[in-house]
């Protein structure tokens, strides 16, 4: 199985409060953003990226979406698991007390 983990904000383009556990597609292939950058089409890239502004509040935000659009295009012969958690943080020496979770 493939395990990605994203973020919950990687479709903040969709202005429902209410999302679907589905990969949102995006107005055009993945596939054409990703020869624009391996063939360094700036023009292509411009072109892509002002279609796509108005809609992600960050470049952060959309390639998640563009990741997560990656994925199912070129690994559906796998199981996927999508993550989407609000928040990720990172300790210094470990999980944080509160994090701990008790099996008993």
């Amino acid at each position: 199985a493939l395990v990605y983990t994203s973020t919950a904000y990687s479709n903040a383009n969709h202005n429902n409060f209410s999302l679907k556990e589905e990969v949102y597609r995006l107005p055009f292939r993945a596939e054409k953003f990703l020869d624009a950058l391996k063939n360094e089409d700036n023009e292509k890239l411009q072109e892509l990226v002002a279609h796509c502004k108005p809609d992600w509040p960050n470049t952060y935000t959309f390639s998640k979406c563009l990741a997560e659009n990656v994925i199912m295009d070129t690994a559906s012969n796998l199981p996927i698991v999508i993550i989407r958690p609000s928040i990720v943080y990172s300790t210094w020496k470990g999980p944080m007390p509160a994090s701990r979770i008790s099996t008993i």
